[in-house]
């Protein structure tokens, strides 16, 4: 199966996404719930999905969901050439509380994925930094510092290469193909025990939407291998939810479940992706932002 590349993140992102990560910072539904609700619209969805190789079938009656494959199709079909906000919280968490590692991701990018803004926070044992980067199509400013770094008072400056170049929006900390093994690796490792359509959809969305839910885990080593640890471990209460439109487009997804190492070390591990205002998000540097030399779309 040819997952294909996500046009998702930075490559700041690809490389925090990949360590091992609560989710208080996710500007979400809280949790699942649908709030401002209509009923699903009707006529075609904002992006052309084109052929669908692998039809998407969730069954609510034997609480089914279909081949997880799709869902990763489905995400790089519809993000390509539209419009989002991605909110993303990792976090991992010792037995008696002290965070190891936590991300948390909040970025919006414009049609043409040239345009994006991105602040990116990462605590853990050795590193507690804020990344802020926005690209205006043609030019890429950044910013780092401690975490918790205001943008208001960033130290903004054009991103540039080691012999002085300015970095390329197509290369550097800009966006990257980006493949979110986690979200194949939840579906994949978990038996989905509770598919129910819903009967409501937030303002803004024309999908007909199911609630997704699985707590038995059918491979651990997935799961073991989703939160880099590489000696041999066990998984133990695992809870996977989300929020799913009828082409299989993950809008919401939670995991949360606990790795036991060989030498009785206990991480638990916590991850949320959320999508929103897909195909509606439009993208300019926030009030906020101190970057005056930056063009604002």
């Amino acid at each position: 199966m040819d997952r294909g590349p996500w046009l998702a993140l930075a490559l700041v992102l690809s490389m925090v996404l990949a360590g091992c990560g609560g989710t208080a910072g996710v500007q979400t539904r809280d949790p699942f719930s649908v709030p401002e609700t209509t009923t699903p619209a009707t006529g075609p969805p904002e992006t052309d999905l084109g052929e669908i190789d692998a039809p998407f079938s969730p069954d609510p009656e034997t609480n089914t969901l279909g081949d997880p494959a799709i869902f990763l199709d489905s995400q790089a079909r519809r993000l390509e050439g539209t419009s989002y906000t991605l909110d993303y919280e990792l976090d991992v968490r010792y037995g008696n509380g002290t965070t190891w590692n936590n991300v948390v991701v909040d970025a919006r990018f414009a049609r043409n994925q040239s345009v994006y803004v991105s602040n990116v926070t990462q605590r853990g044992r050795s590193l507690n930094v804020t990344r802020l980067a926005y690209v205006n199509g043609s030019t890429l400013y950044e910013a780092q510092g401690p975490a918790g770094l205001s943008p208001a008072t960033a130290n903004f400056s054009v991103a540039r290469t080691a012999d002085g170049t300015p970095v390329s929006p197509g290369e550097g900390v800009t966006l990257r193909a980006l493949r979110p093994e986690f979200l194949y690796n939840g579906f994949s490792s978990m038996n989905v025990t509770d598919v129910r359509e819903l009967d409501r959809v937030p303002s803004g969305i024309r999908d007909q939407l199911f609630y997704v839910r699985a707590t038995e885990i059918t491979q651990p080593d997935t799961l073991v291998n989703d939160a880099f640890t590489s000696d041999d471990a066990r998984v133990e209460n695992a809870t996977l939810e989300a929020i799913v439109a009828s082409d299989g487009f993950v809008y919401e997804y939670s995991i949360q479940y606990t790795v036991v190492r060989e030498d009785g070390t206990r991480l638990h591990v916590s991850r949320r992706l959320v999508y929103r205002n897909v195909g509606t998000t439009n993208v300019t540097t926030p009030s906020d932002w101190n970057i005056a030399t930056a063009f604002v779309h």
